[in-house]
Formats: C-alpha cells, structure tokens, sequence
C-alpha cells in the first residue's frame, strides 16, 4: 500500500504553504530521485474548499477517521482555524500523535495545536509563544518546548536531526569507506571542515554582536508602534514582511536626512514602516531638535583628541578600504586568503581604471585655466 501524507485544508487555507511540500513528496526535489509518498488532501466534511488565493481544492478524504495508508498529517495554515470546522480537526491530530504519526503543522495551524493542547509535550515553534499562549489559554502549557526557528522536528526525527547537525558543528564529515581517498575530495580532510566550522561561528559572533551594537545605539520604539508590531505577529499572516524596530527607526532617519516633502510608500502592510517615515516628516514639519550629537563619537574634533579617544577614521578612497582589508588578518581568518586576495585585486583594479578617468569636474576646473 502507497504510503500517504495527508494535508489537511479549511476554507480561506494558504495555497502556496502546500504548494512547496507537496511536489517535493510526490516527486522528489532531485533529479533520478523520485518522492516516496502520495499527496492527499482533507478537509472537515469532505467537501470542496477554497484559498486565500481563490484556488479552489476538492479533498480526498473527510475529518470522520485517519486514512490506513496516512504516514503524515499535515494542518495547512489559513484564516479559519478558530472556527467550528477547524475543531473537527484536533481528534483526528490528537489521534495521529497516539499512532506515532507524524504531524506537522504551519502558521496559525501551529496555534490550533496550541488551543487543543497538543503541543504541550513536543518541542515545537511558531509565530511567536505569545500568540500560542493566546490561543492556548490554560490549554497550552508547553512554553518551556517552545523554540524560536523556522521549523521544529520532535522524537525521533528530531534526535536525528539534531545529531547531524551536531556532528556538522564539530566539522564531522562522513565519508564512505569504500570510497577511495582521491574520489572523497575535501572530505578527506577533516581540518578543512573544522576550519569552515571556526569561520562560520567568528562570522556569527561578529553578526550578533553588530545586531547588538545597533539595537544599543538605536533609540526605544515607541508604544504604539510596539503595539502594532504585537498584533502584526499575533491575527497577520507573514508576520516577518513587517519592517521593524530597526529598520523602522533607519526610515526614519533617512527622511529627516533627506527633508522631503512627501513620501510615497508601494506596498504598506499593516503600516509599521509608514508610521516611521510620516515621524520622519512630522519631525521636519515641526522643527523638532533631534538633540545633541553623540558625545561618544563627535565631541573630540581634533586628531590629537579623536587618537587619544581611540577613535580611528575610515578609509578615504577604495584603495586605502583595499588596502585596510588586504592587511586585516581577522578578514582573510573569516573569509579565507584566497577570497581576500581576488577581492583585493579586483577593487586595486577599479581603483585604477577609476583614476584613469578624466571627470567633467576637473575639465571645467583645470583644461581652461588660465
């Protein structure tokens, strides 16, 4: 009997979060590797729903039982799983949990989970713990399994999981011990591995601590804005399209910078991003003082103040930022030296050609000079 992974579906269901794992499962995502299962799909009572997008799907299957041949239930997300439909559901997911069956849930179907008490002995993730709560109520007691990523694999699956991925944080590499050693290529080298492992984790550390430097010297967001973006992430699909503190904060600096008389933004959301450019606009429009500018950087204005601060300058011309990064041994450390030397001379070489050119500036200036 062909192995079955069925999707579950309600009305106003989000077609494209089937559309990517469906094909893969009956088709495989390589060539010459066909999938292994059969897609089928659920809804309540058997009849025919329709997508946020329109799409209208006729179901294999009603809610009444679990399929024989069902190796996986998959709750598709959408707008509809606080209605009544939705709980016909948790019986049929309560089930497949008992039978050792996996169960996948996404977006708000994560939430649903939450409210029938099924996540409480899982590791699991979703749009955020507050909003699990929130649907939840007393029903969800599982905060402490909860995990912020994309994506949450409990049991065995999981155990796996996270085997390799702790063998490939200490550079471990399989290698097939028939394989000859010249046909294993770098694997044959494990100190390689073990390099690139080093590398990501320097890289990492110097991504965290810049994210935190920024959120540091960034001022607080404001409660309304908090606001919006706790709601955003609790009743919005896509919650992550919304801007953000940071970026926000960035829009608007760059409008008070610019001193525009309108902004015309394509593409609002649930507004976060607007609200920070018209601050940036009400701000110029009131003359407000955006205050004093940081001690910490700006006071010491003469060199001898800014070396005894230890406040260096940036490069003034692509070729001193070449040559800073040619002589940066905690660069070529992160990005390897061959990288590092094939960068370096592609940017000495536009440097070059860049001074090559004569510019309007200097005709105008110099060729009529008398």
């Amino acid at each position: 009997m062909e192995k079955e992974i069925v999707f579950v579906l309600l009305d106003e269901f989000a077609d494209w979060e089937a559309a990517f794992l469906a094909p893969a499962l009956c088709s495989g995502v390589m060539p010459g590797r066909p999938g292994s299962y059969a897609a089928k799909y659920m809804s309540p009572d058997g009849e025919s729903v329709r997508s946020i997008g329109g799409l209208r799907a006729t179901p294999d299957y009603d809610a009444s039982a679990l399929p024989e041949s069902c190796a996986g239930l998959i709750l598709v997300g959408g707008m509809q799983w606080e209605s009544a439909a939705a709980r016909r559901i948790a019986p049929l997911a309560g089930e497949a949990l008992k039978r050792g069956i996996l169960v996948g849930a996404i977006c708000n179907a994560v939430s649903f989970m939450a409210a029938n008490g099924l996540l409480n002995g899982v590791r699991h993730t979703g749009n955020t713990v507050e909003m699990l709560k929130q649907w939840g109520g007393a029903n969800y007691t599982g905060e402490a399994l909860y995990e912020e990523r994309r994506r949450t694999l409990s049991g065995a699956a999981g155990r796996a999981r996270r085997q390799r991925r702790d063998g490939k944080r200490h550079g471990i590499s399989r290698i097939h011990p028939r394989m000859p050693a010249r046909a294993q290529g770098r694997h044959a080298r494990p100190d390689r591995g073990i390099v690139q492992v080093q590398q990501i984790r320097i890289l990492q550390a110097v991504m965290d601590a810049l994210e935190q430097y920024i959120r540091d010297h960034t001022s607080p967001e404001e409660e309304l804005l908090h606001e919006l973006d706790r709601e955003t992430n609790l009743r919005v699909i896509q919650p992550r399209m919304l801007s953000g503190h940071i970026q926000g904060r960035l829009l608007e600096m760059l409008v008070r910078m610019l001193r525009p008389r309108r902004v015309l933004e394509i593409g609002t959301f649930t507004g976060y991003s607007a609200l920070c450019m018209a601050a940036g606009l009400d701000g110029i429009a009131k003359h407000l003082d955006p205050g004093a500018e940081s001690a910490r950087l700006f006071a010491s204005r003469t060199e001898a103040e800014k070396a005894a601060a230890g406040i260096d300058h940036l490069p003034d011309t692509l070729r001193e930022a070449a040559t800073f990064m040619e002589e940066d041994s905690f660069v070529k450390m992160v990005l390897g030296q061959e990288f590092v030397d094939l960068y370096v001379e592609a940017k000495k070489a536009e440097w070059n050609e860049y001074m090559s050119q004569v510019s309007e500036w200097e005709v105008d200036k110099y060729l009529y000079r008398t």
